[in-house]
C-alpha cells in the first residue's frame, strides 16, 4: 500500500499538508476494518479538482449492514462517537461513516456510486460523477463550489442512470454553465 502516494495524489494543501501523517495512519486503520467502504468527501474531491481543506473522512458504505460489519470490525484504532461516526484515537480525525438510510437517499443511488468508485492505491474512492451526484443532494455553498472545481478541472460529467430531479438537473446545468465559462483549474 502507497498511502504516501495517495496522500499526494489527493493533493490536498490545508490540513492535509500540516497532517499527512494523521490521514496516513487513519486510512492505514481504516483498511485494517475491511474494504467494504468507498472514500468520498473533501478527500476524494481532491483526486479531481484543486485541493481544499477538509477535518475529517468521509467513506460511504453500501448500507447498515455494512457499517454493522464496520463496526464489529472495529480494533482499538477508534472508537464510536456518535451512531455514524468513529473517532481515530491516536490522531483525533473524524470518520464519518454514510449509508443511503443515515443520508436519506436511495439505496440504488449509494449502491450505483459505490460500483462506479475507483481505486486509488487500493482505496475505494467516489468517482468524479458519484461526487457530483451526492453534491446535489445537499447543494451547500462548498458542495456547488466542489461541483464548478470538478467540472472546471476535468469537464462536464454524466449523471446518466442517477434518477436526479428536475431541480438538481438544473442546478447542474447552472454550476456547469458557470464552471465552463471559467479558466480551466489545474
Amino acid at each position: 500500500m502507497k498511502l504516501n502516494k495517495l496522500l499526494e495524489d489527493i493533493r490536498q494543501i490545508n490540513l492535509l499538508s500540516e497532517n499527512k501523517g494523521q490521514f496516513a495512519a487513519v486510512l492505514r486503520d481504516l483498511l485494517q476494518l475491511g474494504s467494504g467502504w468507498v472514500l468520498g468527501g473533501g478527500l476524494a474531491v481532491g483526486f479531481y479538482a484543486p485541493p481544499r481543506g477538509t477535518q475529517d473522512i468521509d467513506v460511504f458504505l453500501g448500507d447498515e449492514q455494512q457499517l454493522q460489519q464496520l463496526r464489529d470490525n472495529i480494533t482499538g484504532a477508534f472508537r464510536t462517537v456518535r451512531p455514524h461516526a468513529l473517532e481515530h484515537k491516536l490522531t483525533g480525525i473524524e470518520v464519518e461513516t454514510l449509508t443511503p438510510e443515515f443520508l436519506r437517499i436511495e439505496p440504488r443511488i449509494i449502491q450505483k456510486i459505490i460500483e462506479t468508485a475507483e481505486t486509488k492505491d487500493g482505496i475505494k474512492v467516489v468517482s468524479r460523477e458519484g461526487l457530483v451526484v451526492l453534491k446535489l443532494m445537499r447543494t451547500s455553498n462548498r458542495d456547488k463550489g466542489d461541483i464548478e472545481s470538478i467540472i472546471q478541472t476535468g469537464g462536464s460529467v454524466s449523471l446518466d442512470g442517477y434518477d436526479l430531479t428536475i431541480e438538481q438537473l438544473q442546478v447542474y446545468q447552472e454550476l456547469e454553465k458557470i464552471a465552463l465559462n471559467k479558466k480551466p483549474l489545474e
